[in-house]
């Protein structure tokens, strides 16, 4: 196992202040997690806050910054998480200096009676058609550990059942479950660039 260390620093009005500290390990199922550690007092009493860990790593800002964006956002209230994570909150939001972007497609199918299609699901996914036998298909979503053998380079939010974390550069930067669990479904993935 190898560990690495990195530190974000904020440089304001010539002072540095320090906003994140990484402490990056690989590993033994291959995956780097990068345990992050804030420099904040708020993210010390606060309770479920995925999504504030998730906005700050993604968009490399302080604690403090993502605790007040997920609240403009999602209307998140203190030490509660998001309720019903709505994604088009956050699809194409110009946040930061970057642009937040919903990943994958609208997955159509055939109707049963072979004239025109629906949409399986109500957002765009990511995933794949795999046969099934007798000539039919069925769409899998991503698993995170397909997206993160597939996804080496860039910053994304991933979405799963509940929770939310950040991918950045082929770095799990959220809960050590996160970078364990690799069969779990997305529901949703957002590029920052």
């Amino acid at each position: 196992m190898r560990t690495i260390k990195v530190e974000y620093l904020r440089h304001v009005k010539h002072l540095k202040l320090k906003i994140m500290e990484i402490n990056s390990t690989v590993l033994s199922n291959g995956v780097t997690y990068g345990n992050v550690n804030f420099e904040c007092s708020i993210q010390d009493a606060d309770t479920n806050n995925c999504s504030v860990r998730s906005l700050a790593s993604a968009f490399k800002v302080s604690y403090k910054k993502a605790y007040y964006g997920a609240q403009a956002i999602w209307d998140r209230e203190d030490k509660r998480g998001i309720t019903g994570f709505d994604a088009d909150r956050l699809d194409g939001q110009y946040l930061w200096g970057k642009r937040s972007k919903r990943m994958g497609d609208i997955i159509t199918a055939p109707l049963s009676g072979g004239e025109g299609t629906y949409n399986l699901y109500s957002t765009e996914k990511l995933g794949k058609w795999y046969p099934i036998g007798g000539g039919k298909k069925k769409f899998r979503v991503m698993s995170t550990g397909t997206f993160f053998k597939t996804y080496k380079e860039g910053t994304y939010i991933l979405v799963v059942n509940g929770h939310m974390f950040a991918y950045v550069n082929g770095e799990v930067q959220g809960n050590y479950s996160d970078a364990t669990m690799l069969k779990r479904p997305i529901t949703q993935a957002f590029k920052i660039k």
